[in-house]
């Protein structure tokens, strides 16, 4: 019998492992005789695999579907077009290609700690359970456009020499790229992700999205952007941070900004939805802990996200210090008691001195020639502008080094 691990089939004479196992070179009509043998079911259980179980063999050819018809014709190893098992080719190596076009499996397709020397295509196929891919190494590419995988994509510790592309790819559980290696691009181009996404650790050459890029000034959080439709918030805030290290890395910098405004907008919203779910714990300290949250989301609301688009929008910037100047403008303009100004009887004069007023106060010039009158609601406004003045200053020179720097 054949030295593999938990392999009936009988050795190949003079060697200690079966023909499926045997390293490359070898015949492949022998091979696949073998292989269909297994598939077919044909001979008893005792010196035959499982149906589709590969585990460690040596393919000395592409792997593509097609059916009992397209056997004799191709130089490849055909599967049925519909496959009723878990399929595995865990540690398999494979001088070739792995092509799924249109197959449907009914069941998981284990491709863990593989070797493809060629690409893994999987196009328009439905997988109803998991793809799995950890540690593979892929030579090629791995393509899943239009599939639907109605399990969970996994790719931890991959390793790819190509590219990967998701376009139009429907995940319905998990996707893990946890310290997963692309040295070509990624392409999330109308790709639909429902549960959990992972990145930690991944390394990619590039990251293709949908070339129209939303603008970041657009208020309203979609779980569709960039083409790209995610439901869950933590899993949107995992993605868009990836892009953003990736892009960034890349040296694409103003879509790496886009792509972490996203991140941080998804990321807030979760976080406002956890802490509104009943938990276990005591009321007052649900109340304690939901009260602090919602006072971090405000200051990050207004002092960065509204204000400067997280470092990304001067035009928001700038936007900010009109609408508090003139504010605060209109406001001395319409109360002229709330200064000490000499009044005249032309209502121009007073918006003048109003805006005036509130130019100095916002850049914190205090040049002393106009002051605040003696009420408290005068001595607020005026404090509050000139913090207000001072914050938004401050995140000019933060965010124009920001720039320049880059």
């Amino acid at each position: 019998m054949c030295e593999f691990k938990n392999c009936r089939v009988p050795a190949v004479p003079g060697e200690s492992l079966c023909i499926l196992h045997m390293p490359i070179p070898k015949d492949l009509n022998q091979f696949r005789e073998a292989l269909y043998r297994q598939i077919d079911e044909i001979g008893p259980l005792e010196i035959r695999n499982a149906r589709f179980s590969f585990v460690g063999y040596r393919f000395p050819c592409t792997v593509t579907i097609g059916g009992i018809k397209h056997r004799l014709s191709s130089q490849a190893v055909v599967l049925p077009e519909t496959i009723n098992e878990i399929t595995f080719f865990t540690a398999a190596k494979i001088h070739g290609n792995v092509e799924f076009a249109l197959v449907k499996a009914k069941h998981k397709i284990d491709l863990s700690y593989a070797t493809v020397y060629g690409s893994v295509g999987m196009l328009e196929a439905t997988i109803d359970g998991d793809l799995d891919l950890s540690s593979a190494e892929i030579h090629g590419s791995i393509i899943l456009h239009n599939a639907t995988i109605n399990g969970s994509l996994l790719l931890p510790h991959a390793e790819i020499d190509k590219r990967i592309d998701l376009s139009h790819a429907h995940v319905w559980w998990n996707v893990d790229f946890s310290a997963t290696r692309v040295n070509g691009s990624v392409a999330f181009v109308h790709s639909h992700f429902n549960k959990n996404l992972r990145f930690p650790g991944c390394t990619v050459g590039s990251i293709y999205l949908e070339r129209k890029m939303p603008k970041i000034n657009r208020w309203r959080v979609d779980v569709k952007r960039c083409g790209v439709s995610i439901l869950r918030d933590d899993a949107a805030s995992a993605f868009w941070g990836f892009a953003s290290r990736s892009l960034s890395a890349n040296g694409e910098r103003r879509r790496s900004d886009d792509a972490f405004y996203f991140s941080k907008l998804h990321y807030w919203r979760e976080r406002r939805r956890s802490q509104s779910r009943p938990g276990r714990l005591r009321i007052l300290r649900t109340i304690l802990r939901r009260a602090f949250y919602g006072f971090l989301w405000l200051i990050d609301l207004c002092f960065l996200r509204w204000s400067t688009a997280y470092g990304a929008s001067l035009t928001r910037l700038f936007t900010t210090w009109i609408v508090v100047i003139g504010g605060f403008g209109i406001t001395f303009s319409l109360m002229p008691d709330l200064i000490k100004a000499p009044a005249r009887e032309v209502p121009l004069w007073n918006w003048i001195v109003g805006f005036h007023y509130s130019t100095t106060t916002f850049a914190t010039l205090g040049l002393g020639n106009i002051e605040p009158s003696l009420s408290r609601l005068s001595m607020f406004l005026t404090s509050i502008e000139a913090l207000l003045g001072a914050i938004l200053i401050a995140l000019a020179v933060l965010v124009i080094g920001r720039k320049f720097m880059r």
